[in-house]
């Protein structure tokens, strides 16, 4: 497969696995008045699990690049776990250990995360270890999962959710 047409197949499979993340973002807008408020916080949980389903892939998908690149393996390896442990602790909902955040800081954990990932990845691409194409469309993806990501954010900060 060419590199064009790899990069047309990930970016069709990037946009359809954006909306796991769109339709929560619009759906918590539309609450109350065209959505009950609890099938709005029921998707804002599945994006947020979706969305840490999502940094866990990419964590994994980085630890595999190194492999194919000499280096800060384990650097790399380490980083990717830890980024990984704290998208499972942003997820989960009763929290660690009696410990809970509220739903604002869970996501900006996410996103924090999804950025944390993206600048590595961009990284891997100037280093040669990802094709070109793929630091440009990471870099649109990240920006619209995290901007929905703030939408559903802000919206549940709106009602009192921190």
């Amino acid at each position: 497969m060419n590199s064009q047409m790899q990069y047309e197949e990930m970016r069709r499979l990037g946009l359809l696995g954006m909306l796991p993340l769109a339709i929560p973002a619009i759906a918590v807008w539309m609450s109350p008045w065209a959505l009950p408020m609890g099938f709005a916080l029921d998707l804002h949980q599945m994006a947020l699990a979706y969305a840490g389903v999502v940094a866990a892939y990419l964590a994994g998908m980085g630890a595999g690049g190194a492999l194919t690149t000499p280096g800060r393996n384990s650097e790399r390896f380490v980083a990717g776990i830890a980024v990984v442990l704290v998208v499972w602790v942003a997820v989960w909902q009763g929290g660690l250990f009696r410990f809970t955040l509220g739903a604002a800081w869970r996501y900006a954990l996410v996103i924090a995360a999804l950025i944390y990932l993206w600048l590595r990845d961009q990284r891997a691409v100037v280093e040669g270890a990802l094709p070109g194409w793929y630091g440009a469309l990471r870099a649109r993806l990240t920006f619209w999962a995290c901007l929905c990501l703030l939408a559903i954010m802000s919206r549940l900060l709106l009602w009192g959710y921190y």
